[in-house]
C-alpha cells in the first residue's frame, strides 16, 4: 500500500472511517508492505550491486482488522 494510491486496502478503510461509515475487515493475519519502504530498500539494493532474488517484506504481521484500527 502507499499514500499515492486510492485502490488499496488502506485507503479504503481511513476514506471510510473519515467519513463516520461503517467499514468491515477481516480478521486473517497478513505482512503488508508500505511501497516507500520497499521503493527504499530496492534502490539500496540496485545501489550495492545486489544480485540474485530477494524477499523484501516489513517485519510483522497483522490481521485486516488490526491494520484498520
Amino acid at each position: 500500500f502507499g499514500p499515492w494510491d486510492p485502490h488499496n486496502f488502506v485507503f479504503a478503510a481511513l476514506s471510510a472511517l473519515g467519513r463516520r461509515r461503517p467499514f468491515e475487515a477481516g480478521g486473517d493475519v497478513v505482512s503488508p508492505t508500505y511501497v516507500p519502504d520497499l521503493a527504499h530498500v530496492t534502490l539500496d539494493l540496485l545501489i550495492d550491486g545486489a544480485t540474485g532474488l530477494w524477499h523484501l517484506a516489513n517485519p510483522g504481521e497483522i490481521s485486516w482488522a488490526a491494520l484498520a484500527q
